[in-house]
């Protein structure tokens, strides 16, 4: 399963729920995936070295994508594979006899985070040419590497995609199709739709934010995906807790 970084945030500021989070894990067996987009949009937050803690003590697998265009992604029980592979080696050697909450505290304090300032501009183009040419257009500006011409048509042909690469540019087209005139488009939810395409391909579960639980964007990426359901959606703790009883 995979948390949204909301509720990584609501582990570490309710023991409670935290408590109720150990025990549900415990009895249930499930195993707890950590994303590298769930690192950078915590790099912003404070008390950095409990939400280490937290992490490493409830993470099974720490998961990346390197290349959207291949099929693949890469896992780990080790959180050095959270930065990307050009500097994993030099903060490999600054952290040779860490334990992984150690290892957390060395990587927020050590990396630096640059979320794509430019999306919200590119939301917004594409949210206006889908406004102007419909779906067709808005999905050739979106997947304008698999375009292809014949007898003076163009079509999107999406045979030689990634399925990684198929799902975080589809993402983007569900997105815009869902924008306001007047929305605020802002720069963090670049990252919160990352994560929602690690949910896509890494996870059963998924416990997300209700703004894109409710507009089932992660459920019309999936239905263009031949036999994938995708996670199953949960947009609270209430509501997993619910599914994962602790008693």
């Amino acid at each position: 399963m995979i948390l949204d970084t909301n509720y990584w945030i609501t582990l570490k500021e309710n023991q409670d729920i935290l408590s109720r989070f150990k025990q549900s894990k415990l009895r249930h067996g499930f195993n707890v995936l950590f994303t590298r987009p769930n690192f950078v949009d915590l790099a912003k937050w404070d008390q950095q070295d409990r939400l280490s803690d937290i992490i490493a003590e409830i993470t099974d697998t720490y998961v990346v994508v390197e290349d959207y265009n291949s099929d693949e992604y890469l896992y780990s029980d080790d959180p050095l594979l959270i930065p990307p592979p050009e500097i994993r080696d030099a903060l490999k050697e600054h952290t040779l006899d860490f334990r992984a909450a150690k290892t957390l505290r060395f990587l927020f304090r050590s990396m630096e985070q640059n979320p794509d300032e430019g999306f919200p501009d590119l939301s917004r183009a594409l949210s206006d040419i889908h406004k102007e040419g419909g779906e067709s257009y808005l999905k050739m500006a979106a997947f304008w590497r698999y375009i292809e011409r014949k007898d003076d048509r163009a079509r999107v042909e999406l045979s030689d995609a990634s399925k990684l690469g198929y799902v975080r540019r589809q993402l983007t087209v569900e997105h815009a199709k869902q924008i306001q005139p007047n929305e605020n488009i802002e720069t963090q939810d670049y990252v919160d739709l990352e994560i929602c395409a690690y949910a896509i391909y890494a996870s059963d579960v998924f416990v997300g934010e209700k703004k894109w639980i409710n507009q089932e964007i992660i459920p019309n990426v999936c239905a263009g995906i031949e036999d994938e359901d995708g996670p199953i959606l949960m947009k609270s703790l209430d509501e997993f807790f619910a599914g994962f009883p602790v008693v």
